[in-house]
């Protein structure tokens, strides 16, 4: 359900209210914490009831037209639609994945879907830089801070020629929250792609199961 609403930028209102109601009685309704716990986080949202939209006519005119969007049903595309189609998080269905000799990241989830996380990572080093990458990662969090670029530790100016050698290069990723397997796996995988050394931090190692039971009453 969790994933549902993630996916869908939050339920109908519908929606939302069924799957919650049904949770409840097949599981308890001690679990009205969990809910509200998951709404708290972000994880299990409904939207907004879709209001009405007052649209000005042209040539100045005070009159509007109100048009009830709800009745419209326009197409939206969510925000991990429009990341998957950018980021190509989710391979062309009919590929292949070998997983005992990958070529993509994919087969960490036996090539159904590569983590959001990790081909951000991939972009920054193939950019070298967050450039042209921007409004994807502003569809992720409105906290989008700044690329610096530091000097060497070994006295390189930034951007310099000089470390090009991968074997000299590290890369450190910090994870706040906590990673999963499934992402380290695909990092030491972008190591092996691009001979590159990563280093690899975190506040934790987590799982699904293990993150959500942190809801629980």
């Amino acid at each position: 359900m969790c994933l549902l609403s993630l996916v869908k930028d939050g339920l109908s209102p519908e929606t939302y209210e069924s799957l919650k109601t049904a949770f409840l009685q097949s599981h308890g309704y001690q679990h009205v914490l969990t809910f509200h716990n998951l709404l708290k986080l972000g994880l299990f949202t409904k939207r907004a009831n879709p209001s009405q939209t007052t649209v000005k006519l042209p040539g100045g005119s005070s009159s509007s037209l109100k048009i009830a969007t709800g009745k419209l049903n326009l197409p939206r595309k969510s925000s991990f639609q429009i990341l998957s189609k950018n980021l190509h998080l989710i391979p062309k269905s009919g590929v292949e994945i070998d997983l005992r000799n990958p070529t993509d990241m994919s087969y960490v989830f036996s090539g159904a879907y590569t983590p959001l996380s990790c081909r951000l990572v991939e972009l920054v080093i193939e950019k070298r830089g967050f450039t042209g990458i921007e409004d994807s990662v502003k569809l992720i969090t409105n906290s989008f801070g700044q690329s610096v670029k530091a000097q060497s530790a070994r006295g390189g100016k930034p951007g310099g020629s000089q470390s090009r050698d991968p074997a000299d290069q590290t890369v450190v990723v910090f994870f706040l929250g906590g990673v999963t397997y499934s992402e380290i796996a695909a990092l030491r995988f972008l190591g092996h792609k691009y001979g590159n050394r990563f280093l690899i931090l975190s506040t934790n190692i987590i799982t699904g199961d293990r993150f959500i039971s942190q809801t629980l009453p």
